[in-house]
């Protein structure tokens, strides 16, 4: 079942990105045609459908999970006539998974990002926490860091006057801790993915 797991939670999850991030609020990111439909009343609307179905038919997939669970519960041993009612739900997960896979995967595949509307719209406030502990570890106690950012955040000021060489790139690459968002432990964990896409485990 880990494919329904993968497809019901982290798919669910991706394709609520996706949608918020296409909206013009955000404009983070452009759909391509093949998984987005038109609008009947506003030309200019493209709507993330086959995001929004993922993202509903994930709830589906994690449902008839559940309800495996829920029939294998307090069986006693031996085969039991309870287990005549697993195959619907299994069949129908696996082909609900599969159909959020094949959405997620072409819409990922023709996925237009826009780093520079996405970097516009962060501004220096995305790093105040990176700021304060940089302030930090110079050995200012953090309640005060916080508070001087705090401050300077309020004030408009930039923040790169308390901390020199301050940078988004900066700050990431300080996340190395396993698991971490700096761009070297983010390649390791997509090839740790790849490489278990491909194995047999995931069946």
């Amino acid at each position: 079942m880990h494919v329904v797991l993968l497809a019901g939670g982290l798919g669910s999850r991706l394709a609520e990105d996706l949608v918020l991030w296409s909206t013009r609020e955000f404009a983070f990111a452009r759909l391509p045609d093949a998984f987005t439909t038109g609008s009947s009343a506003m030309p200019q609307k493209r709507n993330p459908d086959a995001m929004e179905l993922a993202r509903a038919k994930a709830g589906r997939a994690l449902g008839r999970y559940a309800a495996l669970g829920a029939t294998l519960k307090a069986l006693p041993s031996g085969y039991n006539k309870d287990l005549q009612e697993d195959k619907e739900g299994v069949f129908d997960a696996f082909d609900t998974a599969r159909a959020i896979a094949h959405a997620l995967t072409g819409t990922v595949s023709g996925l237009v990002l826009d780093s520079e509307r996405t970097r516009a719209v962060l501004g220096g406030e995305i790093l105040a926490a990176e700021v304060a502990e940089r302030l930090a570890a110079t050995g200012i106690p953090f309640r005060d860091a916080y508070k001087e950012v705090a401050r300077a955040v309020a004030a408009g000021e930039d923040l790169s006057s308390l901390a020199p060489g301050l940078s988004l790139e900066s700050a990431l690459d300080r996340r190395a801790a396993h698991g971490g968002t700096a761009p070297a432990r983010v390649r390791e964990a997509l090839a740790s993915v790849e490489q278990w896409l491909s194995s047999e485990e995931v069946v």
